[in-house]
């Protein structure tokens, strides 16, 4: 394995919601161009190894507890994969999704 893919394994020792709040510790540091690459490639590893269940729950916390300012339009394959993989999981369960209006 390399360094990168040891590290990520040793932070899902526990669970995926161990790992969200971990990651969050490398990605508040970070700005710009740099922040967006480096959630890409976080996307791209959650993609190889977690279910579609827990990629969500990783991204609903890094939105909902700690505010990171993704954008997707500035993301790249990482989140490709990642959108088809959590998609349909979300589609799912579109009934406990609401709109929000943008004021």
């Amino acid at each position: 394995m390399t360094p990168e893919q040891e590290a990520f394994w040793t932070a899902l020792k526990c669970d995926a919601k161990w790992f969200a709040h971990v990651a969050v510790l490398d990605l508040q540091n970070l700005t710009g161009d740099t922040f967006h690459n480096a959630v890409d490639q976080l996307l791209a590893q959650m993609y190889n190894y977690l279910s579609a269940e827990d990629i969500s729950n990783v991204i609903k916390t890094w939105l909902s507890t700690y505010n990171l300012p993704l954008d997707a339009r500035k993301l790249g394959p990482g989140f490709d994969l990642v959108h088809q993989k959590v998609g349909s999981y979300i589609m799912s369960d579109t009934k406990r999704i609401r709109v929000v209006e943008v004021i």
